[in-house]
Parts: C-alpha cells; structure tokens; sequence
C-alpha cells in the first residue's frame, strides 16, 4: 500500500483481502433502501466487510478487478457517486451531521461547485473539505479545507491553521483557497503543511475549531446514534440498520465510527447487531486498522487485540498494523505498532513516532500501563 494514496470507487487499493473501495454518499446521507442494495452488492462482489472511515466514507472489501468494476455500476447506478473516476476522486465533502437546512444547502452547492471545476482535478486523493454548522455535533476540524457557516458570517479555515478569513461568497471562496492550496503545495500532500502559507497577505481573524462530541445514544433531531466496534461492520449490519431507520429513513453517516438513524430503533435491536449504544463505553476509546491478514502492510493481527485493551478514564488507545496509522492519524495516549510480528510501544504519539519499546508480544501489551 502507497503511503498517502487513497482508494475510491473507480480505483481499488489492493489488501491482504482483496481489493477494497470506498462509497462516498453525498454529504454523508444513505437511503435505507440504498444501504439494503449496497450491503447485497458487498456480498455478492466482495467479502462482505464493510468499514465506516474517518472522512464518513464506507469502505468495502475483498473485490476482485471484475467484480469492483460491477459493484461501482451499483453504486453510481444507485446516485451514490459519479460515473466519471476524477470527478468522484474530488468529490470530498463533509458536513456536519444534524446540521440545519441552510448549511446543507451551502454544502450541496460547494460539492456541485467541486465537481463542476477541472482546475480542482490536480487535488491528492486524501484531500477533503468540510462544511461546519455547528450544532450538537461539530465536526471539530478534520478537513483541509473547512466552510464555518454562523449566525451573520461565514468562515473559511484551512486545517490546521487558528485563523480564518470572512467571506460573503462563502462557495467562490472554499474554491479558491483550494486552489491557493495547488499554487503553493508543491510536493506536499495536505492543506495542514501549507495552511501559513494559504493565509499569507489576507485579512484574518482568530479561530478555534469546536470539539467533537460523542454521536451515541439518543440526540437531538429525532436521530439515534450507533457505534460500530472499531469502525467496521458486515453487510448483515448494514442491511439491519436499514431496517431500524424510521423517519425520512435516511441513514446518516459519520467520522466518528458511528452511523445516524433516524426515529428510536429498539435498543435492544441495535445491540443485536453488535452495535454500540452508550457513549461511555470503553471500546470507543480505543482505534485499530484491519491488520493482518486483510492489509499487506500490517505484520499482526490488530483487532482482536484491541478488543481485549481496557482503557482508563480518557484514555485513547491505538493498535495498528504497522507505522502509517490509517485507523488513527493523530496522538494517541499509548499506541501498539505492529513491526515483525510484534509490537512497539508509543506513548503520547502517532504510530510513525519512535517507540520507547520495541518487540513486545501481544501478551506483553496486555501488561502495558
């Protein structure tokens, strides 16, 4: 696996499983009937495993060449994602979930604006924008690029960065920040390397991005959230939150490991599926990738490990198969990297960051404080 690449519907990745692809439903929305023929395709051209990543995308796996080309029949066929492969690599944005009507209107005319605009096809593939409206659901930052809708402005923010320029063009202005982000980038991959660079010369103004909160349980809105175990789910799952979705039975998903549903799904359906209900439980706190066998990079066996690991009180756990740390980017207060078969030990770190010990067994972590 290539280091900063990403997958899309168009261009498979290759893993340890097969080849995997990612579905992006536009601003996170997916029909329940859609969820239904998606998970059926994922049977039927995959393995039947289905991941939610960090950017609210939906990850499926073990596709051979023949059958990704026939799943994304499915998906385009379904209005999940464009037929064309570049326009639907650039096809990236995030809003904030719950987010009130005219900050979903603002995002469906930035996501129409990205498509519409060739000059944007040089963008790298892990390159996002974001759309925040606040709410009992922030995103929190995440995006290189983020569009902050308030009550009498709007704010563009670049990731990264703790200021932000007003705009009254709020769409014009995400489009040319992105690309200010292609005039100066060079070699760098993310808008957070380059963010000073972006802000040079314009008229900016302090920013602080909200804090995410967590998106289980019963919230506002009439919507139900439900947690998936390290992010990853089966198409039986995916077919049974269908089924559960009341109201405009539209599934909303997110970047937090957890999926919206609409109405009040009985709670003990929701822990049929092996989904999570309450905010507070520990394995929320913990993040690991697929591992091995299923990635070709990873050297251990992640999940089954992580689902032992006991975090204390807001403690962030990470387990990853080896030191690119694609189920968890950021600090973490302990995280086991996967290197021979074997663990090293992070602490306060990313999984790039040096270890402070090395060669540990999975028996070893389990004794780790």
């Amino acid at each position: 696996m290539i280091r900063g690449w990403c997958p899309s519907l168009h261009e498979p990745m290759a893993s340890g499983d097969g080849l995997l692809v990612r579905v992006k439903p536009p601003l996170g929305e997916l029909p329940a009937t859609a969820a239904v023929v998606l998970a059926e395709a994922a049977a039927a051209f995959g393995n039947g495993a289905i991941e939610l990543t960090g950017r609210g995308a939906l990850q499926f796996r073990g596709m051979t060449a023949e059958s990704a080309g026939r799943f994304a029949a499915v998906a385009v066929g379904l209005g999940l994602a464009a037929a064309d492969a570049a326009v639907e690599r650039r096809r990236s944005v995030l809003v904030s979930p719950l987010a009130e009507a005219r900050v979903i209107a603002l995002a469906r005319a930035l996501e129409a604006a990205i498509v519409a605009d060739d000059g944007l096809a040089a963008l790298p593939a892990k390159f996002g924008f974001g759309v925040e409206g606040g709410g009992v659901l922030p995103l929190g930052g995440g995006a290189d690029i983020t569009l902050v809708v308030e009550a009498r402005r709007c704010l563009v923010v670049p990731d990264g960065a703790d200021r932000a320029i007003v705009v009254d063009d709020a769409v014009p202005a995400v489009l040319r920040m992105a690309h200010a982000f292609l005039a100066v980038a060079g070699d760098e991959r993310r808008m957070r390397h380059v963010g000073a660079r972006v802000l040079e010369g314009l008229d900016t103004v302090p920013f602080q991005a909200a804090e995410p909160l967590p998106a289980i349980g019963w919230l506002p809105g009439g919507m139900t959230g439900a947690g998936l175990r390290f992010g990853a789910m089966d198409a039986a799952v995916l077919t049974g939150l269908a089924g559960l979705a009341g109201g405009d039975r539209m599934l909303r998903l997110t970047p937090w490991r957890a999926v919206l549903v609409p109405g009040a799904p009985d709670e003990a359906a929701l822990e049929r599926l092996g989904l999570i209900i309450a905010e507070d439980d520990p394995v929320l706190q913990v993040s690991a990738c697929v591992g091995a066998p299923g990635c070709v990079s990873g050297s251990v066996a992640t999940r089954s490990l992580a689902a032992g690991l006991r975090p204390g009180p807001e403690e962030t756990i990470h387990v990853s198969g080896c030191d690119k740390g694609c189920a968890h980017p950021g600090s973490a207060a302990l995280t086991f990297v996967g290197r021979d078969g074997k663990f090293d030990v992070v602490r306060s770190g990313r999984a790039g960051d040096p270890p402070v010990q090395r060669g540990l067994t999975p028996a070893e972590v389990m004794q780790v404080r």
